[in-house]
Order: structure tokens, then sequence, then C-alpha cells
């Protein structure tokens, strides 16, 4: 008898403690879940999806940001993601998608976004992948900003003979025309700017192979002359040989309201190529 009752103590022991545990974490593996969170029924995993890439794009000067990813990878499928849009912390649209890409539209220009994106079942969030992107849909002030217009680099002229130069055809980073820039030269133009204004000078320049990594030197000089004292920005490209990178120098113009931009070799050993310059 005494056996007995033991027995049926312990068994009760037993049932107590399964009714009296919290319910799980092998039983809760969705994470932010808020419908039904005790519905054993629910259980399982919902997979963070991966590797969040950012587009900006413009579409006569109105600015959206196409985003795509891969889905995650084991437990449940979800069904679908949402893509949302942050500003300093504070979410500013949510997109939802039922595949892995999405364009997020209404977002002002000239602003750097956070993006997250999860995947989602009924109520339950997987964890977010994120990203930033900047968002510049600012008109290019530089005419010819590809060289692909009547064959030279014209506006921008040479140091050495205060000419324009013809372009080449290869090799080009986009479009059909590039320009040579010989070594201990300077492509230079001059550009009205604004006042108290922050810009951005940018271009693509090619490494010739065999050279070395030291690229084009970009430099932006206050006034409307190359030999200027007031130098409000520079960069010395370093890239791979035989290939394009882009280098960007961000100046404000201060008193000025005109910019002479320069492109040249600086300490490059050779030979640079640049193409596809902006100003914005």
């Amino acid at each position: 008898m005494l056996l007995r009752r033991r027995a049926v103590a312990g068994v009760v022991a037993v049932l107590l403690v399964a009714l009296l545990r919290p319910w799980g974490t092998a039983n809760a593996a969705f994470t932010g879940g808020s419908a039904n969170p005790g519905n054993r029924l629910a259980a399982g995993s919902l997979s963070a999806p991966t590797g969040l890439t950012l587009t900006p794009a413009c579409a006569s000067g109105v600015p959206s940001v196409g985003a795509s990813w891969t889905a995650g990878s084991g437990g449940s499928t979800p069904t679908g993601y949402k893509l949302q849009r942050q500003l300093s912390g504070t979410t500013q649209n949510t997109v939802a998608a039922a595949g892995t890409s999405a364009t997020d539209t209404g977002m002002a220009n000239g602003q750097t976004y956070t993006y997250q994106v999860f995947s989602y079942l009924s109520g339950w969030t997987s964890a977010a992948a994120s990203n930033t992107v900047a968002v510049n849909c600012a008109t290019n002030l530089l005419a010819n900003p590809g060289f692909e217009t009547g064959g030279t680099s014209a506006p921008w002229l040479t140091d050495s003979t205060g000419s324009a130069v013809a372009t080449v055809s290869t090799p080009v980073h986009a479009g059909a025309g590039a320009v040579r820039v010989p070594i201990s030269s300077q492509l230079y133009t001059t550009v009205s700017v604004a006042a108290g204004t922050t810009y951005t000078f940018s271009a693509w320049a090619y490494t010739a192979p065999g050279t070395g990594s030291v690229s084009a030197l970009l430099r932006v000089i206050s006034g409307s002359s190359l030999y200027g004292s007031t130098v409000l920005g520079s960069v010395q490209g370093s890239g791979t040989a035989g290939s394009w990178s882009q280098y960007t120098v961000t100046f404000s113009t201060g008193a000025a309201t005109s910019v002479t931009l320069s492109i040249g070799t600086g300490t490059a050993s050779y030979d640079v190529y640049t193409d596809d310059v902006s100003l914005a």
C-alpha cells in the first residue's frame, strides 16, 4: 500500500510540474510574435531573410528605392515579407511583399535611410535584415558628364593647352566615350555654384594595368582659376589596376559662387582615364 501511494504521489508531482512549467523555448521559436503566444500548434521557426540589397533610383527627379533579399533557409514557410523604411529611428513606411523584392516610394530627397526586412506568418515575425542607402536625385550641374557629346572633353580643358581634347572609345565606364588624362596633366572646368552650400564632386577613373593602385586626383578649388590658392576638397584615388573606381569629394562652397574642378594624375605613375563626372 505504501509503495502504491508513493507511486501515485510521484505521478501527481510530474503532472503538476508539467502543468506549471512555462511554455519552453522549444515551443517559442518565432520571434516578435503577438498572436496566440501560448498556442502550441504555432510552435516552429521562422527564419530571417538575409542579404538585403538597396538600389536608389530617380525618375523625373522623384526618388525611389528598390530592395531585394534572400529568403531565410529552413523553418516554416512565411506568408510574405515586410520592408520598412526608417529615418532617425522612426519607421516612415512599410511595404508588404509576397516575394523577395519590393520598391519603396515617397521618401524625401537628400536623406540617408535605414531599411529592414523581415518575414511574417500570421502574427509572427522573424528577426530582420537591415541596410542603409543614400537617396539623392539632385541635378548634375556638369554639361557633357559622360563625354558623349561632340567627341571631345568640352567643357573640360587641359592645363597644358587650355583646350578640350578628343575622347577615347576604350576603356570607357559607360556609353561610348571617356577621356585620357596624360601623366602629370590635369583636366579642369569652372562651374557656378551657390554660396554657403554643400556639393559632391564625383568621377569614375580607370587605372591602367600594371601601374599600381594610385589613380586620378580630384580637386575642388574656390574661384575660377585652376591655380587658386583655396582648395575646398581633394582626394587621390586608390583603385585596382585595370578597373574603374568612383571617387568623390564633398565640399562646402563658403563664400565662393564659382569653383574650378580638376581631374589630374597627381602621384599616379601613368596616364589615367575618366568618365561619368558629376557635381550635385
